[in-house]
C-alpha cells in the first residue's frame, strides 16, 4: 500500500507534537536537525538564546525533568516555503510547583523536503 503524503499543515501539526516529546526527552541530535542554525529561542523568562545555547541547555533535561509535558496546536498559518505555528503546551518540571501553561508561536522555513525551526517564542500565560 502506497503511503500517503501528509499536506505541509498536516506535517507541521505532527512536527509541532513530536517537538514536545523529544524535548520532554531531552533528545540534542534531533534538535540539532531540526533547528535552523541561526535558530533564535524566546525563553518564557525573557531570556533569548541561540541554536548552540538551546541544545546546551536541552543536554541537562534529566537535571529537571519534565513530569508533564502536553502539546496542543492551535494552529497553522502557511505562506508558501513558511509556517507559523501556534501551540498550547502544559508543562511540569521537578523543580516547579504545579503546571504551567505557555503560548508558543513558532516559525519554520521548508529546506527542499524538511522543515527548519528557525524562530520560538514562549510565553508563560499561568499556573494550573
Amino acid at each position: 500500500m502506497a503511503e500517503m503524503k501528509l499536506s505541509s499543515a498536516q506535517e507541521l501539526r505532527r512536527l509541532n507534537k513530536e517537538i514536545g516529546v523529544k524535548e520532554q526527552a531531552g533528545e540534542v541530535p534531533y534538535f540539532d536537525k531540526l533547528l535552523a542554525d541561526n535558530f533564535l529561542f524566546r525563553r518564557a523568562d525573557g531570556t533569548i538564546v541561540d541554536k548552540r545555547h538551546y541544545l546546551g541547555d536541552l543536554a541537562l533535561v534529566a537535571e529537571n525533568p519534565y513530569e508533564r509535558l502536553d502539546t496542543v496546536v492551535e494552529n497553522v498559518t502557511l505562506d508558501g516555503d513558511s509556517g507559523v505555528v501556534n501551540v498550547l503546551v502544559i508543562a511540569k518540571r521537578k523543580n516547579m510547583e504545579r503546571a504551567a501553561l505557555f503560548k508558543n508561536v513558532r516559525v519554520f522555513n521548508r529546506k527542499g523536503e524538511s522543515w527548519k525551526l528557525i524562530m520560538w517564542v514562549n510565553t508563560k500565560i499561568g499556573e494550573i
